[in-house]
């Protein structure tokens, strides 16, 4: 039932202590699942991760950021853009959207909105079977692991909005964008750490990655109504017999998942959107390239 007049505000907990108890509810609704190896082994990492996990403080700012952020807006004090003043990341910026009403005697529909655009890269990116380069604006680079037998390599982290327990999320182990990209290649790999391990222990270099991949997504932006940005995914693979296949999971950060286990995370909602929209694209061109 909707309770009208009771909006609520990004800190409010209750998303969090319903997945705290997710688990269980989802095994109550799949009992033959309970008492499963796959399950239990997935339980018992991500109990340790959760274990291990700091306590992430969050509390409203100062919306101006003194430092940071600039906000602009017209002589009557209406808010027009809100951006940082070194240009970085993302900025918000407000639109006035039109949906032209089909019948020219009655008036069109117009609202405000606001819209976060981010701060992108332009990318020389190989496309179509041909690998024709087409030069396109970037703002993350994903790479998604998997192993000659079908698994796929997760990581365990924090991100500031998560409504899980300590804001804990399972996603891809390399979330990059092409500024920190080109950091890590020119030797700073204090610019992404996961990144930067991720080829300290393959041997891999970054420029190799494109070369490696198996197959480049384009992803939707997470909302396409109030977010401009985009997103592309990497599928590398990592042979089972390789050195690197058990290092990347050794201090229990990461983990090789079956694909039961990541359909679970799935439903489990503990993973980010950008980690559930790559596995799906994933499987439906395994599905479509017969690579099962």
């Amino acid at each position: 039932m909707i309770k009208t007049g009771e909006n609520t505000t990004i800190f409010n907990e209750a998303w969090g202590k319903v997945r705290a108890e997710i688990p269980e509810r989802f095994l109550a609704q799949f009992p033959l699942l309970r008492g499963d190896r796959e399950i239990l082994d997935l339980q018992k990492w991500w109990g340790e991760r959760l274990e291990k996990a700091i306590d992430l403080i969050r509390e409203p700012g100062d919306a101006t950021g003194k430092k940071d952020w600039l906000v602009e807006a017209d002589e009557d004090g209406v808010l027009m853009t809100l951006h940082r003043q070194d240009g970085k990341f993302w900025e918000v910026v407000m639109m006035t959207i039109t949906r032209k009403n089909p019948d020219p005697t009655k008036p069109d529909f117009k609202y405000a909105s606001p819209i976060k655009v981010a701060i992108e890269t332009m990318m020389d990116l190989p496309f179509g079977p041909d690998q024709t380069e087409i030069e396109l604006p970037v703002n993350g680079i994903l790479v998604a692991v998997v192993d000659n037998k079908g698994r796929c390599l997760m990581a365990a982290g924090q991100e500031t909005t998560a409504e899980t327990p300590k804001q804990l999320i399972a996603r891809l182990p390399v979330q990059s964008s092409p500024g920190k990209w080109a950091l890590v290649a020119g030797g700073n790999t204090a610019a992404d750490p996961a990144l930067a391990m991720f080829l300290r222990v393959t041997g891999w270099e970054a420029k190799d990655l494109f070369q490696r991949a198996k197959a480049l997504f384009p992803l939707n932006a997470e909302d396409t109504n109030f977010d401009v940005k985009h997103n592309i995914a990497l599928l590398v693979e990592v042979d089972e017999d390789d050195e690197a296949h058990d290092q990347l999971v050794a201090d229990g950060q990461m983990k090789w998942m079956t694909e039961i286990q990541m359909r679970v995370l799935s439903q489990l909602g503990i993973a980010n959107a950008h980690t559930l929209a790559v596995l799906k694209t994933i499987e439906d061109w395994r599905y479509f390239s017969n690579q099962y």
